[in-house]
């Protein structure tokens, strides 16, 4: 299974490039996907069965979580090289542009994996502004607070009461 994972950091490496961020860092979105990946494979660990037995499915949606948003990538590209599982995690994970966000939220929940990469990457997107801010590394701006903002209430709204990640079942969720 971990040549999933492996396979899936690979494509996300030539797929993303050079590809900075707001910020302007270089490799940004690359770094993005791997701090994700790390912090949703830690939360896996700590998780009922399924995320436990899971970890490089977890692993391989976190690098490709942007794949759909942030690159020419397309889905079917995504289905000739990986398992059934991660396409339907990443196309849960990408937000379509017909939808507001509420609605994309409550899609996204149905799928496991989906929803603890997409909760873990709004953890790290708030502490990467907070560790921007604390180090300052150039100012925030208003804009910028209101975004950690925004990061928070998805974070939060996605982890509920944490039940869903411990327990067995919960919200009526697919694989």
């Amino acid at each position: 299974m971990l040549e999933i994972e492996d396979k899936a950091w690979e494509f996300a490496v030539k797929a993303y490039g050079k590809q900075t961020d707001w910020t302007g860092r270089k490799y940004a979105r690359i770094l993005h996907v791997n701090n994700v990946a790390r912090t949703s494979k830690e939360f896996a660990m700590r998780g009922n069965a399924y995320y436990q037995n899971n970890i490089e499915l977890v692993g391989a949606v976190a690098y490709l979580h942007d794949i759909l948003e942030h690159t020419q990538i397309k889905e079917n590209e995504l289905r000739n090289s990986f398992p059934n599982e991660v396409v339907m995690a990443v196309v849960a994970i990408t937000k379509r542009e017909e939808e507001t966000y509420g609605e994309y939220l409550k899609r996204l929940e149905k799928n496991k994996i989906a929803r603890l990469v997409k909760m873990c990457e709004m953890k790290y997107r708030y502490d990467d502004l907070n560790r921007i801010y604390k180090l300052r590394i150039f100012k925030l701006k208003d804009e910028d607070f209101k975004r950690q903002d925004f990061y928070h209430r998805v974070w939060r709204y996605i982890w509920g009461n944490g039940n869903w990640l411990y327990c067995e079942s919960s919200r009526g969720e697919e694989s």
